[in-house]
């Protein structure tokens, strides 16, 4: 675990996520993708250019403004480091300033931006001062967000005691990388970790991954028929479903765990009774 917003991919997002932000916001109830740091992001028909216009009142926690250039630089950076969740980006061929408030992405594919914009790792903003810095810098109790938050103190995560068991985490919100691991065919194996080999999945996860950009009904229609393909011929066989449970004072309202963001409260929610 690091306090690294470029790389952290396990329990650190917990607190990341109350000290950055990302361009869009996940909601789970209603299955929308809603505005953050960007106001809007119109995408073209193809769903390879998505075009995000920011917000202008925004500002780091050393009182910097946050333009168009941190969020080239801040991706950029995460791209280049290629650690954690960064592959989420793979779709994206260049990311430009096309303004001060305006940020155009340009993929090789049709891929849904918005979402990824919003994953709960590996796509936080982060100030100048802070996007180039080594982990270390992180880990000793500095950052460089947007967030309600930051961070005063940190003790070494290496200190830590480990405690480790396999939890399948979510990237952003779509089941394309659980299915795309578990179950897609591959000529040369690196995932396919349920061992299947079904044409007829490959077929509808293919269609679902090309058209979460377009036609995001369809996909879900697609990962919903390989999802009950997979429980009637249990061909995986999943041992439990983790259910988080928090013990609240009756004193506070707001406590929620959204599940694209795993075991993450995001603090400025919670208001007093």
């Amino acid at each position: 675990m690091t306090l690294d917003p470029r790389s952290e991919n396990s329990n650190g997002i917990m607190v990341l996520h109350n000290v950055y932000e990302t361009l869009t916001h996940y909601n789970d109830a209603t299955g929308e993708v809603e505005a953050l740091l960007a106001k809007d992001r119109p995408v073209n028909e193809t769903g390879d250019v998505w075009v995000f216009n920011l917000r202008d009142d925004v500002t780091f926690h050393d009182g910097t403004p946050m333009t168009a250039a941190n969020v080239v630089k801040s991706i950029n950076k995460t791209i280049e480091m290629g650690m954690g969740a960064a592959y989420i980006w793979d779709a994206v061929e260049s990311i430009e300033q096309t303004s001060d408030y305006q940020v155009t992405f340009t993929c090789s594919y049709s891929a849904p931006v918005d979402l990824i914009a919003s994953a709960a790792s590996a796509s936080y903003i982060i100030s100048d001062a802070a996007v180039d810095q080594d982990t270390e810098w992180f880990n000793a109790g500095n950052d460089g967000g947007t967030g309600p938050y930051t961070i005063a103190q940190a003790n070494d995560p290496e200190a830590r005691q480990d405690l480790f068991a396999f939890v399948w985490w979510p990237d952003y919100a779509t089941p394309e990388s659980w299915f795309a691991s578990l179950v897609l065919s591959e000529e040369e194996i690196c995932y396919n970790l349920g061992y299947i080999k079904d044409e007829h999945y490959d077929e509808l996860i293919t269609e679902a991954i090309e058209k979460t950009s377009t036609d995001r009904d369809l996909a879900i229609k697609n990962y919903a028929e390989v999802q009950q393909g997979i429980i009637d011929n249990a061909d995986i066989i999943s041992l439990n479903d983790i259910v988080n449970t928090f013990v609240t004072s009756k004193s506070i309202s707001g406590v929620y765990e959204n599940p694209a963001y795993p075991a993450s409260i995001y603090y400025y929610n919670v208001t007093m009774n």
